[in-house]
């Protein structure tokens, strides 16, 4: 009899560690997943943010509608990239797309989020103000894929 329910112990237990072991799996990497989400929207949003904290006043001479500028930053934090477009909506408005991923050490994507915020240009004051872009507030989103 003790035999019997050694093996109806060790059944049972068996039984739980294959159901936990995947179900731990799972979880470690929805984990993952979500911190590498994280990462990708943190280096969007900084390169959003870089990019109106550093406005360049030759962007100003740029035409209305087509003209595209795709500036290059460097990464907030390590395994991210950064690409940010920016296009130029009227002669004061600006419509900035940063892109940011989270790469693995071999290259590829594993996360990626795009944060796009409008921007109008104001002329520099007399006390000679370096930043020649304003966020328009309420204006910006952020697109999850």
């Amino acid at each position: 009899m003790a035999l019997f329910l050694a093996i109806v112990t060790l059944a049972v237990a068996g039984a739980v560690v294959a159901i936990a072991v995947p179900a731990a799996v799972l979880e470690l990497r929805s984990g993952a997943n979500a911190a590498y989400a994280v990462h990708a929207y943190d280096a969007a949003e900084t390169g959003a943010a870089r990019t109106i904290a550093g406005w360049d006043p030759a962007w100003n001479t740029r035409s209305v509608g087509s003209d595209t500028t795709f500036v290059s930053l460097p990464a907030p934090v390590g395994g991210t990239r950064v690409s940010v477009a920016l296009t130029r909506l009227n002669p004061t408005t600006w419509l900035i797309r940063s892109l940011g991923e989270r790469v693995s050490p071999a290259g590829a994507v594993l996360a990626r989020r795009l944060v796009s915020t409008l921007v109008r240009t104001v002329p520099a004051d007399s006390a000679g103000a370096d930043s020649l872009a304003r966020r328009l507030r309420g204006h910006a989103w952020s697109l999850l894929y």
